[in-house]
Order: structure tokens, then C-alpha cells, then sequence
């Protein structure tokens, strides 16, 4: 716990200029309790925003659709699902979509491109 603190601490500039799906990708990478410990001790409150989002919002983000929904859909499982609901989730976390349908939009563009 004590080298993710470290690591996380050197990442926190990097982390002001992140879109919301780079700051999740980053963060799920460590322990909720490192990113609180990094908010307790650290001094320039403002640079913890993006912390604070990540335990309060980011994390929580998925996208409605699901594998079982690819397979519903008649493809076959493969590491394309993990592509797709990651793209589908981080297009939620950057608001580049904001309800159910513009996701199936997304999803039928993104098969399409497949």
C-alpha cells in the first residue's frame, strides 16, 4: 500500500489534465483506500477534485449494455466484448453520450466498424 501511495502521489499533477474515462482507467488501478489516504495528506485540496470524483462517480459508471447483449446480438464472445463496453463506458464517463439510446447508437456503430 505504501509504493501505490507513492506512485499515486507522482500521478496526481498527471491526473488534473485527464479526461474522465483516462482518470478511471488510471485510478481502478489502486486501492480506494490509497486515494483516500493521498486526500487526507495532501495539501492543495483543489488537485484532489478528480480524486473525488473517481470514489463519488467514475467508478460506478458501466454501460447498460452487457455481454450477454453482444451475444444476443449474435457475436461471438471475444476480447472484442472488452473493447466494446470499455468504449461504450468511457463515452458515458466523457459525455459523449447521455442516454440509453444514443448508447445503442454508439454500439450499432461500433459493431458496424467491427
Amino acid at each position: 500500500m505504501i509504493s501505490q501511495t507513492a506512485q499515486l502521489r507522482a500521478l496526481i499533477p498527471k491526473i488534473q489534465k485527464m479526461l474522465p474515462s483516462e482518470i478511471t482507467e488510471t485510478l481502478q488501478n489502486f486501492q480506494n483506500l490509497v486515494i483516500q489516504a493521498i486526500q487526507l495528506s495532501c495539501e492543495d485540496k483543489a488537485m484532489l477534485n478528480p480524486l473525488q470524483e473517481y470514489l463519488e462517480h467514475y467508478q460506478y459508471v458501466k454501460a447498460y449494455t452487457t455481454g450477454a447483449d453482444l451475444i444476443a446480438r449474435g457475436i461471438p464472445p471475444s476480447p472484442l466484448y472488452d473493447q466494446i463496453l470499455t468504449e461504450l463506458k468511457n463515452a458515458w464517463l466523457d459525455g459523449k453520450i447521455k442516454s440509453y439510446e444514443e448508447e445503442i447508437d454508439l454500439l450499432e456503430q461500433l459493431l458496424t466498424k467491427e
